[in-house]
């Protein structure tokens, strides 16, 4: 059965993907075959978006792990940590003296990476009429509601033609 699936080019802010992903992945680290219920064609789709999506959330992982070692990096080398034991374990913290200045740089961090999640990604995903694939789904098919929302990235452009998209079956 064919579901109106095309190769689009769609524009997603980069809170939307890094959800999507990070959704993805519980829901498979939750239940491997949740998505079993799915058409073959919309599970390939899947697991191909979600690789293509996988892209910007490990590129924004990164780039947030990189900005977090830095910051950490410099009050370490400038003598701004001390090293306590807790519980058994060693732990470097930021001295009290240099607390206020660190959360005022961590927060700087933290608008930086806001920002970047509130930019938009062009992201060259399948999409179907979501709403015909719905109605092929068993009763008991294990996806809930925000299983549901979330595929919805998948969703066909309901715009005229884009000459970023390509019909298929």
């Amino acid at each position: 059965m064919s579901f109106n699936k095309k190769i689009t080019t769609k524009e997603f802010y980069n809170i939307e993907l890094i959800n999507v992903a990070e959704w993805y992945s519980q829901s498979r680290q939750t239940d491997r075959n949740k998505f079993n219920s799915l058409p073959f064609q919309v599970q390939l789709a899947l697991r191909t978006n979600i690789k293509e999506i996988g892209k910007t959330y490990e590129s924004f992982m990164e780039m947030k792990r990189d900005l977090l070692q830095s910051l950490g990096d410099k009050y370490v080398a400038d003598g701004k940590t001390e090293e306590v034991e807790e519980n058994g374990q060693k732990n470097v913290n930021v001295k009290e003296e240099f607390r206020e200045e660190y959360q005022n740089e961590l927060a700087e961090c933290d608008k930086k990476l806001q920002e970047v999640l509130r930019d938009k990604t062009q992201v060259t995903i399948t999409t179907f009429d979501m709403d015909s694939m719905y109605e092929t789904l068993p009763d008991d098919c294990g996806l809930n509601m925000d299983d549901i929302e979330m595929l919805s990235f998948m969703d066909k452009v309901d715009d005229e033609e884009d000459e970023n998209t390509t019909e298929g079956e």
